[in-house]
């Protein structure tokens, strides 16, 4: 697997999300890293990754493989983007005393979803660079961002490299996957969750998540973010940096908390 590492400080894991790439975090890794050493992976078989299995439990025990490996002292607090968050609601399995904290952002876990792959626009068939890129930025309207204006240069560089440097496809391990039930087994784990209120996958089904959270001991702090999409931390990079930093603040260095 591929990392990256930034910045000096208690240790933060990011995980990004399906299809996608350490770019996903791109606009939160300058303000984080000023006060965390901020490590992120290339998930299995994205960005450049190789491939493993095609459960959870495997892409799990993969980035857990390389934590270990990079012997990222403990405790660390773990945070995942959409897909990247239920491979981190699984590493708690095997890592919940050395996690002291779990930040969900865009996780489309934890209840309903509203499938939009189907009004995606298909591009590995198009030969044409320019046209790749236009498909690729109608895509980003559909799942990733609600502006308009949110759907720059950047973004589409993004995308276009994340989806075209992606040899797997983990539908089936997300859909397959039970993170409520991965959740539920570490009941003490202090969780704070961001979504976007625009959020194509969820945006009809973010009060059972937050319910859910909310019954949790202790329970998890959920943030809502109006007027933005799925890449939240994109999106309204400023306003995530800000929850993030104050929520990792209040961990950073603290032991896990047992039941």
């Amino acid at each position: 697997m591929v990392w990256r590492i930034w910045g000096k400080g208690p240790a933060v894991v990011l995980l990004h999300g399906g299809h996608g790439s350490w770019m996903h975090w791109i606009r939160n890794i300058p303000e984080l890293s000023k006060h965390h050493t901020v490590y992120i992976p290339n998930l299995p078989g994205m960005g450049g990754s190789v491939a493993v299995g095609r459960t959870m439990e495997q892409i799990a025990a993969a980035v857990i493989a390389g934590v270990e490996q990079l012997r990222i002292p403990a405790p660390y607090a773990l945070g995942g983007f959409s897909f990247g968050s239920v491979v981190a609601a699984y590493m708690l399995d095997a890592h919940r005393d050395r996690i002291n904290h779990l930040v969900l952002v865009g996780t489309a876990g934890l209840g309903k979803v509203d499938l939009v792959t189907s009004s995606l626009k298909h591009w590995r068939e198009i030969s044409d660079p320019v046209e790749r890129r236009a498909i690729h930025a109608f895509n980003l309207s559909k799942l990733m961002l609600f502006k308009p204006e949110s759907i720059d240069a950047l973004a589409v560089d993004i995308q276009t490299d994340n989806a075209e440097q992606t040899i797997v496809n983990n539908r089936k391990a997300a859909m397959e996957a039970n993170t409520a039930a991965v959740l539920d087994r570490h009941p003490a784990l202090p969780i704070t969750a961001i979504w976007g209120q625009e959020d194509a996958l969820v945006r009809r089904h973010l009060e059972e998540r937050i319910t859910f959270l909310s019954a949790r001991h202790p329970p998890g702090q959920t943030h809502v973010i109006p007027g933005v999409g799925h890449w939240v931390q994109f999106e309204a990079a400023g306003a995530v940096n800000a929850i993030l930093i104050d929520a990792l603040r209040q961990t950073s260095g603290a032991p896990h908390p047992t039941v």
